[in-house]
């Protein structure tokens, strides 16, 4: 290989590691982006203390299960509450006008 040959692969390299640096240095200077709602905070379980303001970030996932199971087991109960008093004939479901020009059901259809 001739000299010349040899210098302007030297420069071309020069120029490929400096253009390497200007991106790296660009990407380690740039302002992070922001983080999302779902993966911003940590919740410490117990605590009721978040790292960010007013709801932001993941609550324990143990707690949410409880907490959801809480609902569902109050909803239960008002559920069979309401079983409960249509069994036993303390409610009454009358339908007073038929929707859209519907024909009155049967005495038994309902």
């Amino acid at each position: 290989m001739p000299h010349a040959d040899l210098k302007t692969i030297g420069q071309a390299l020069v120029l490929i590691a400096v253009m390497l640096a200007a991106i790296a240095a660009a990407a380690w200077l740039r302002p992070a982006p922001p983080e999302s709602q779902a993966c911003g905070g940590v919740w410490a379980a117990g605590s009721g203390v978040d790292s960010e303001p007013a709801g932001l970030g993941l609550r324990d996932p143990g707690e949410q299960r409880i907490a959801i199971l809480h609902e569902l087991i109050a909803l239960n109960r008002r559920i069979d509450a309401i079983e409960k008093g249509l069994r036993a004939g303390t409610f009454s479901i009358r339908v007073i006008e038929e929707a859209d020009g519907a024909a009155p059901a049967a005495e038994g259809e309902r």
